[in-house]
């Protein structure tokens, strides 16, 4: 996460360019988006500036779009269904941590209220993480072959290495290719929590697997 994103030259040089001519979303309109999540004055709370910050808007969503079309199809579609990249890394002290440790509950409820579904849990002394998703509304476009939609993404992890990491995406695009925009981005802390969600899911699979297994060796003995 703390090296500079590849394309960011091209995209900073094109962004001086074009400004006059993109209209960029406003923080009103953004607040306003389904997949949208408030965590508050973080730079408040922790006296200062967070030590890894990504944030992505249009219009420079839209020109990283155009930036990396040529190289990467599928990564261009997903990031021009986007409308907010928010990632924050924060150091904290232990005593801040213990606090994160009880807000990341009630941020929880707050999600798990607004119709947010959790996919990623992991709650121990030392560490709290979650990864929310947002489904996008029920009677929205979908295209032909496409994977359910997801409008939000929200990430909120304290581990006990000193560091808290707030992710937040807006738009519209398809959980299984984050890990990509994770990747392009270099954001390693997004790209972890999204390894547990893919293991877990491997995980269910096999579980399932094994219990159909199980099932099927049960009938088959019965009938013998």
């Amino acid at each position: 996460m703390r090296t500079i994103m590849r394309h960011l030259g091209v995209v900073v040089a094109a962004l001086a360019l074009a400004a006059p001519a993109w209209a960029g979303i406003t923080p009103e309109e953004l607040r306003k988006e389904p997949g949208y999540f408030d965590f508050g004055d973080l730079e408040k709370y922790f006296g200062g500036e967070p030590t890894v910050q990504v944030r992505l808007t249009q219009p420079l969503l839209s020109l990283a779009d155009w930036a990396v079309r040529e190289d990467d199809p599928d990564l261009a579609g997903l990031v021009a269904g986007l409308k907010l990249v928010d990632v924050n890394v924060f150091n904290c002290t232990e005593q801040q941590a213990q606090e994160l440790r009880g807000r990341s509950d009630t941020w929880s409820k707050q999600l798990l209220n607004k119709d947010w579904e959790q996919v990623v849990k992991v709650k121990d002394r030392a560490e709290r993480a979650s990864v929310f998703v947002k489904m996008e509304e029920p009677g929205a476009k979908q295209n032909p072959g496409e994977s359910p939609m997801l409008s939000g993404l929200t990430i909120v992890a304290v581990g006990e290495d000193d560091q808290a990491v707030f992710v937040n995406i807006v738009g519209r695009f398809e959980f299984d290719k984050i890990s990509k925009l994770s990747h392009h981005f270099n954001i390693p802390e997004m790209q972890g929590m999204i390894d547990k969600e893919a293991q877990q899911q491997d995980r269910d699979r096999e579980r399932g697997r094994q219990k159909g297994d199980s099932t099927r060796e049960k009938k088959g003995g019965g009938t013998l």
